[in-house]
């Protein structure tokens, strides 16, 4: 149990670190370096602290990241969902690349922190028998999608199109809540740590001008002289490391 504390308590540290580091702007901010420097330092620390499932961690990182990050991030700047302004590292000019290693680093450092603070051993559980069904079937619907972002571009409207693609992270986390609502309440740890880690990304992208939101929102949050829309808070900021966690759960380890 102490050495669970000082992890927190180091994991707290780098976290109030990173903060400092860009509000002092010792470096040109950019969002790939802003992933690295928010999420690498606790993977890096974790992943010495105590040994991991990495083959587990590599199949959320390439699902979350890959599978759904892919078209996630298409019809994002395709519809207006949000627009990333930095114009290098771009695929068809509607693709910025660092997006989905940032994907995959949110995703493999929630599952580390999941394996590292809930399972006494990070192997306990076996790949689960549903995993294939759900791998392909994801990979069947991103292929889709991408295609028509590319052949019918117009297809997909841009008036709240972040509420509709950002549902996507609201299935698992209802499932759950609905079915295994104690399992929710078990990983709030979880969910308030990432919050807070990426209210601060936010806060450091756009107030760097990193990227904007200039479609039409359900709504908006205004905090820290900064305005962002209630999508970005439900479905990334809240949502995302629960959903992580719940998809885990129930499509890469065996809980039967």
């Amino acid at each position: 149990m102490k050495a669970k504390a000082i992890d927190i308590l180091i994991i707290f540290v780098l976290f109030i670190i990173s903060n400092i580091y860009f509000l002092l702007k010792i470096h040109t901010v950019t969002i790939l370096f802003g992933c690295l420097v928010f999420l690498l330092p606790p993977i890096i620390y974790l992943s010495f602290r105590k040994k991991k499932d990495w083959l587990k961690i590599l199949i959320i990182a390439t699902v979350i990241g890959v599978i759904i990050g892919v078209p996630f991030t298409f019809l994002g700047e395709l519809t207006n969902a949000w627009i990333i302004h930095d114009k290098k590292f771009r695929f068809f000019d509607s693709f910025y690349l660092p997006v989905i290693l940032g994907w995959m680093l949110m995703s493999s450092l929630t599952i580390i922190i999941y394996q590292h603070f809930y399972f006494t051993n990070a192997k306990i559980k076996t790949l689960s028998k549903r995993f294939k069904k759900v791998f392909f079937t994801l990979s069947f619907i991103s292929v889709i999608l991408i295609l028509t972002c590319f052949i019918y571009p117009n297809l997909y409207p841009k008036q709240y199109s972040y509420a509709y693609i950002g549902i996507i992270n609201i299935i698992p986390f209802l499932y759950y809540l609905i079915k295994r609502p104690k399992f929710i309440l078990k990983i709030t740890p979880i969910i308030i740590y990432f919050f807070s880690v990426y209210f601060s990304m936010e806060y450091i992208g756009l107030t760097n001008n990193l990227w904007s939101f200039k479609g039409s929102y359900i709504g908006e949050v205004s905090f820290f002289k900064i305005t962002f829309p209630t999508e970005e808070l439900v479905y990334w900021m809240i949502l995302f490391s629960p959903s992580v966690l719940c998809f885990y759960n129930s499509f890469v380890i065996d809980n039967e």
